[in-house]
């Protein structure tokens, strides 16, 4: 892999691009303009970064000349975000390379971007784009690595990780890093690095260099030229070309996001990845719905009381129905086993999909079909407009594993066939997003978490790691982790059951995470006898909001709690609080809200031994609440 050598920074100053006094960010370059520095109010955050374009031979950095400077100062509004109207405040500082290239950076108040674009008239092959930084070793990282079930190609992966903590030199250098990835300087604050406006490029990770310094090297997945099936589902690559992207003319390549936050509150709100999103392609979106979706394949079709055999089979599929219709809930997810797994047009003989599909119609729930890349790659344009005209309402695409230039395309490509079907999408075994929600508002959910699924088979997921995902993983967007267990367990007593699973935490900790994680489509992932015995939890899950006029912080602390209050589109003020496993006591001030009372469900005098013990609250909008271990709380402001 190509290293660039790095100047002495501080002896070499050059130009500094600054703006806002509000932000105190800015950007400092070296002497000859090739690198910069991320500093504020002074301080060095980050740097020398050092970004260049490889193509063969031939390097491209930026060189010295002049910026031409504009403030962006745009309010637009969001038909399926946390807010209904967002404001794009930056400044944008744009310089002219080569009669090919354009190099531009953005300051805002929570961070800076810079990105590539491509002026050139035909298409080019580029072998490698570079974004290099040294880092010091009191510098502390909270990552996630690439899963490495293929060593020597760690770029074919699931995207699900935890995340590992640790100073440079604690971390494992063998292995890829996913995207975002958080940087708690030694001088204090929070830097979070993910991309946006990925569009037709594959995706970025990160490498750690190890040696007399500690470097951060960019790694992207080259182009493949051969793929071969990897077990039921995925095409894993087993030949790779030399460059990582063909080049479209006027393409622009994604923004290399670094967000600066000295609360970690702040990070929670950030539209940074939003804002560096292309606007809104899909013009019409008065037919998606967002909303909740009833799934089968969690807790393994346990239904019980019921005069039929359980399991995808239509018997089955109606009864969840039933229970969508009778609780409002708005779709039906059915997964694996309604198909074969290789052709979608080949249901299973147990299974009558038109008459599932004309009583889903009759109840008014709609449905949503899962598939594998695998299956739908063979025709996609063609199945899409197949199950659009027999009434679907959209898929769950399942086990793409990678996120190089082909695959991006094609998942590109699906958004924008499905957008023509009125289908809405839900991507599984993914990357991060990078901003699509906005480009595409008809990915309604993405997963590139380490789920809820996992407590079918590990131990693995903890509530501290539940308590790090919207801090880090959420800063890229929407996310599905899948919540709504209802069999709630306390960690120490935590087992892992493949069918009817346990969830870690209390059952407040679990209907927090309606309002914590962010999606449009959230999973109501528990079987329909469970929430019939808990009315309070259904109840309050099919009435929560999936997107929202307004988000405040109420409080936050990085891996231990996070209390957010919501304001719905009528105008009702939701809050939610999730926390890890150390008792707290949170005081909330709902007095910006109107109304007279928070009226709530707690974590209950006996949450600690019983994570299913909860307690009816009614609060005023100024009080205190208690969290138990691995606790959480939920509420509405009457």
């Amino acid at each position: 892999m190509l290293s660039l050598t790095f100047f002495q920074f501080q002896e070499s100053l050059g130009q500094v691009l600054d703006w806002n006094p509000s932000s105190n960010l800015s950007v400092r370059f070296s002497s000859n303009a090739s690198q910069f520095s991320l500093s504020s109010k002074e301080k060095e955050l980050l740097g020398p970064v050092l970004p260049a374009l490889v193509f063969g031979k031939d390097t491209i950095r930026i060189t010295k000349g002049k910026w031409k400077e504009t403030i962006i100062d745009e309010t637009y509004s969001t038909p399926l975000y946390r807010k209904s109207k967002v404001r794009n405040f930056c400044k944008s500082f744009i310089r002219e390379i080569s009669k090919e290239w354009t190099f531009e950076i953005r300051l805002f108040e929570d961070g800076m971007a810079y990105r590539w674009v491509y002026k050139g008239k035909d298409a080019k092959k580029l072998s490698h784009e570079i974004c290099h930084f040294p880092l010091k070793d009191s510098t502390n990282l909270v990552l996630g690595y690439g899963n490495g079930r293929y060593p020597k190609d760690q770029f074919f992966e699931s995207f699900e990780s935890l995340y590992n903590s640790g100073k440079p030199h604690q971390i494992d250098s063998s292995k890829i890093i996913y995207n975002p990835m958080m940087i708690r300087p030694e001088k204090g604050g929070f830097l979070l690095l993910t991309e946006a406006g990925l569009s037709r490029y594959p995706g970025l990770h990160w490498k750690l260099k190890k040696g007399k310094d500690f470097q951060m090297e960019s790694r992207l997945a080259r182009v493949p030229t051969k793929s071969v099936r990897e077990g039921t589902y995925a095409y894993r690559p087993v030949e790779r070309a030399d460059y990582i992207a063909e080049l479209s003319p006027g393409q622009a390549l994604p923004w290399r996001i670094f967000g600066y936050f000295e609360n970690e509150g702040n990070i929670l709100t950030s539209d940074l990845v939003y804002n560096l999103s292309e606007p809104q392609k899909v013009k019409d979106v008065s037919w998606i719905t967002p909303g909740k979706a009833i799934w089968d394949w969690w807790n393994d079709w346990s239904i019980s009381g019921v005069p039929f055999a359980a399991g995808p089979n239509t018997a089955t599929y109606k009864y969840y129905i039933d229970f969508a219709a009778e609780k409002g809930i708005e779709y039906f997810n059915i997964d694996d086993g309604w198909s074969d797994r290789d052709d979608l047009y080949k249901i299973k003989p147990d299974v009558n999909l038109d008459e599932v599909l004309a009583y889903a119609a009759q109840k008014k729930v709609k449905i949503i079909l899962w598939a594998t890349c695998y299956a739908l790659n063979k025709d996609k344009a063609i199945i899409l407009q197949h199950y659009a005209k027999k009434g679907v309402a959209g898929f769950k695409i399942d086990f793409l594993d990678r996120d190089d230039q082909e695959i991006i395309t094609w998942m590109e490509d699906v958004l924008e066939e499905a957008a023509k079907n009125k289908l809405v999408i839900n991507y599984h075994g993914a990357c991060k997003p990078t901003g699509w929600a906005r480009t595409y508002p008809n990915e309604v959910n993405r997963e590139g978490v380490h789920g809820a699924e996992s407590f079918k088979w590990s131990n693995n997921n903890t509530t501290a790691y539940e308590c790090m995902i919207p801090y880090i993983r959420g800063f890229a967007g929407i996310l599905d982790y899948t919540p709504g267990g209802l069999r709630n367990i306390n960690e120490k007593n935590f087992k892992s059951v493949f069918t009817m699973p346990m969830v870690k935490g209390t059952r407040c900790h679990q209907l927090a995470m309606y309002g914590i994680y962010e999606a449009p489509l959230q999973m109501v992932s528990d079987l329909p006898q469970t929430y019939r015995q808990e009315p309070e939890a259904i109840d309050f899950i099919k009435n929560v909001p999936t997107v929202w006029d307004e988000t405040r912080v109420l409080a936050a602390e990085f891996g231990k709690v996070i209390a957010l209050a919501r304001k719905s589109k009528t105008g009702k003020w939701y809050v939610f609080a999730l926390g890890n496993d150390e008792k707290r006591t949170l005081t909330l001030d709902l007095t910006f809200a109107s109304g007279k009372t928070l009226i709530g469900l707690a974590d209950g005098i006996n949450a600690e031994r019983n994570a299913n013990d909860w307690k009816a609250v009614v609060l005023p909008l100024k009080t205190e609440i208690t969290l138990a271990p691995g606790g959480g709380f939920v509420g509405i402001v009457e």
